[in-house]
């Protein structure tokens, strides 16, 4: 009779297994409450909304700009079109909810293959929560419904894979047919894709190196047989021939890497360095430093135990992480599981296993955090900007602004606006077949440094502005009450000073609306137009103010009363109407 190897469960044993799954469902729970926020904090959404609708209403992926007056033509390949085109779906049937709850299954599935690998492994349920908790607070700046959620979750699905097959289960080589249709719908969703084909590629070469030097492995590693090795080999180089399988073929690769090397990009938040003084305090950067550390281990274990797919892998990763914030996120994600690895099987935890008062302080804490969240208290402990619930945040987008513009038509009056930055892609979402002048695409270095020569009033602006024929003015800055000497420093000052040319006709706590003093804008400009009531004559510029109150006090009256009647809480308006003692009704 062969002798039975399973190890016995003792009564503390399953006592200790209840409180692990106590653990995992509730760290499930957490992230299902976690990732269910309002769209918030970046325009890039609408613009890939945008280009869905574009895909799908036309039947063709462009390779050139469809979406804005001054960029119009210019190279523009559109490379996760088929993220694009899936959420513009998703929008169509079940609006902003419906994108927002694949974002949620997205990383619901991430951590499925985790802990999927942690059972299947034998690893300590308590480490993996704990760095699992810490992970999922690092990446809250990538906790939104754009493309890369799709590498993260493939980016999971290749370590479950490879470490699958490496460790316990090399007689089943066919688990590795999956990765050319992972690999064909990737290369269509996001260019992390590129980071896969690294990552399988070390897997490749460690297990040649295995392979060629068996003796040097051993006792971690035993090497495939030939014909399995084959078939890894040809599974790979199939992979690479998918890559291919895009509209565009080689020349997506070829325009993201111009596209990676425009100069515009070292003035993009995500791509400056994670040692900036920009992250200094931040819990990210925090987060991020921990995970460096965890990845040091993560390298000894590897060298400890001959682990060469561990150990290549972890220190090329964490190479491009030190390179930019943009990969910072990739590391996390990836040298987490490799650090419960590692620390499961350098550290002798049977006490604390032992020990369930671990699990049940871990499960209470994780509670607490789930109760924090809908009411926001959580992001307020740690100082982020997130909203729980779904559809989109106000607050981060000119809604109000757009609305006015829509309910008078304006997008169709005039036809070259000039808008910020981080409106354009809501501008062309909101505003089907308009066309904006600047978004998050990032197209052509030079219209983002004279927009940013027009924005911050730099020498020649206002030659620029006649160049580029704006025949109205969109102005945003989610933060101005908190910073109000924007109204100084942006071209908001230009424009309220130049008002022969230039009528302010909307305005609120974050954003202003300009059009140019031409007949087409003549009925607005006599309905809406704010000739003395505006934050930057309250706060900084008095005396046109002051002089209007002596002598068109009525007209100022009017415009008070007016605007506390469009934002009852806005708070510069209030407090207009608190200095000038002006009656208002809501």
């Amino acid at each position: 009779m062969p002798k039975n190897n399973k190890k016995q469960k003792t009564p503390h044993t399953k006592n200790l297994r209840l409180f692990e799954n106590i653990l995992i469902s509730i760290f499930f729970l957490f992230v299902f409450f976690f990732t269910l926020i309002k769209i918030s904090g970046d325009d890039d959404i609408f613009w890939h909304l945008e280009t869905g609708r574009y895909i799908a209403e036309n039947k063709t992926v462009p390779s050139s700009d469809v979406f804005g007056f001054a960029s119009y033509g210019m190279e523009w390949i559109p490379f996760e079109w088929g993220w694009d085109v899936i959420s513009y779906l998703l929008f169509s049937v079940f609006g902003y909810s419906g994108i927002s709850v694949l974002r949620i299954l997205i990383f619901l599935a991430v951590f499925f293959l985790y802990f999927r690998l942690v059972s299947r492994l034998r690893l300590n349920v308590l480490i993996a929560s704990f760095l699992f908790i810490l992970l999922l607070v690092g990446m809250m700046d990538r906790l939104i419904t754009k493309p890369q959620i799709i590498s993260y979750l493939f980016f999971s699905a290749l370590i479950y894979i490879f470490i699958s097959l490496q460790t316990f289960n090399r007689e089943k080589i066919n688990t590795l047919y999956l990765l050319p249709l992972i690999f064909l719908i990737w290369c269509n969703m996001h260019m992390g894709v590129l980071a896969g084909t690294g990552i399988f590629t070390i897997f490749v070469l460690s297990e040649l190196a295995i392979y060629l030097k068996p003796e040097n492995f051993r006792p971690s590693s035993k090497p495939l047989p030939k014909n399995d090795f084959t078939k890894l080999v040809i599974i790979y180089v199939l992979c690479l021939i998918v890559l291919l399988a895009n509209p565009h073929g080689f020349k997506t690769y070829v325009y993201v890497y111009s596209h990676l090397n425009m100069k515009m990009l070292e003035d993009v938040f995500e791509w400056y360095s994670p040692f900036n003084k920009a992250f200094s305090g931040t819990i990210y950067q925090y987060l991020y430093f921990f995970f460096l550390v965890t990845a040091l281990i993560v390298i000894y274990y590897s060298c400890k135990t001959k682990n060469l797919f561990i150990g290549l892998a972890s220190l090329v990763i964490l190479v491009f992480s030190v390179t930019s914030s943009r990969y910072t996120i990739d590391f996390m994600l990836i040298i987490s599981i490799l650090a419960v690895i590692s620390l499961s099987r350098l550290i002798n935890l049977s006490r604390l296993e032992n020990f369930r008062t671990s699990h049940l302080v871990l499960s209470v804490l994780l509670l607490f955090f789930i109760i924090s969240i809908p009411n926001n208290n959580l992001y307020r402990y740690i100082n982020y900007r997130r909203s729980f619930g779904f559809g989109i945040s106000s607050s981060d987008y000119p809604v109000k602004l757009f609305d006015f513009i829509e309910a008078n038509n304006i997008q169709n009056i005039g036809s070259r606006p000039f808008n910020s930055f981080n409106s354009g892609g809501y501008f062309i979402w909101k505003f089907n077949g308009t066309r904006n002048f600047i978004d998050s695409r990032n197209i052509d270095d030079k219209i983002y440094y004279d927009y940013q020569a027009i924005n911050n009033k730099l020498a020649g602006f206002e030659k620029k502005i006649d160049e580029f024929g704006f025949d109205y003015f969109i102005w945003f800055y989610p933060g101005l009450v908190n910073n109000s000497i924007e109204l100084q420093t942006s071209v908001t000052s230009y424009l309220i000073n130049n008002s022969q040319n230039w009528k302010l006709i909307y305005w609120d706590d974050q954003s202003m609306l300009f059009v140019r003093n031409e007949d087409k804008f003549r009925d607005l400009i006599s309905r809406y137009e704010y000739r003395f009531v505006n934050p930057l004559y309250y706060i900084y510029q008095r005396e046109p103010l002051k002089k209007a109150l002596t002598e068109n006090k009525d007209i100022v009256i009017r415009e008070i009363q007016r605007k506390y009647k469009d934002e009852p809480d806005g708070s510069f308006i209030n407090s207009m109407v608190h200095s000038f003692k002006v009656t208002v009704t809501r």
